[in-house]
């Protein structure tokens, strides 16, 4: 059977090739392992056109990370910024002080991906993803084909406004 491929593009934040915690999957991935897995099998059967997955090793990365010496925190607290820059800072103050004197960017990366923005490198692989979530490189003849972010542009990146 031929399935219609849907105006659907998904951009989804998460999977790890050279994960830091190798005996477990990337957090994203792990929170629900069947519908990671239900992603690529909407994908190699033709109902899903084929994903972009931002890894983590692209966003674990202190060269994307805000704190409050960062030049990007200090324009959102600007006494000129916008309101929603101000409502930003607001945030980021109650995150420095309930839980970590940072925060990396995830979020905003892979947003830009889905934006098609100039600040994340894919390119086509192939890969498959164990019983516990856990993602690899697949050879030619098994896996899913997909784009995989490589790497990023982060100082261009850490400017966007």
């Amino acid at each position: 059977m031929s399935w219609p491929k849907p105006p659907l593009r998904v951009t989804q934040m998460g999977g790890a090739l050279r994960y830091r915690k190798p005996d477990s999957a990337e957090h994203n991935i792990r929170l629900d392992v069947p519908a990671a897995q239900s992603v690529l099998k909407a994908v190699a059967d033709g109902r899903l056109s084929a994903p972009e997955f931002i890894a983590s090793e692209v966003t674990f990365t202190p060269r994307m990370e805000v704190t409050a010496d960062s030049p990007l925190y200090a324009g959102l607290h600007a006494p000129q910024a916008s309101e929603w820059a101000q409502l930003l800072a607001s945030h980021l103050d109650r995150w420095f002080e309930r839980f970590y004197p940072g925060s990396m960017q995830h979020d905003a990366l892979t947003l830009s991906a889905a934006l098609e923005l100039p600040y994340v490198d894919s390119d086509a692989i192939r890969i498959e993803m164990d019983d516990i979530g856990r993602t690899r490189e697949a050879g030619p003849d098994r896996g899913v084909a997909l784009r995989w972010s490589v790497g990023a542009e982060y100082e261009p990146f850490m400017q966007w406004r």
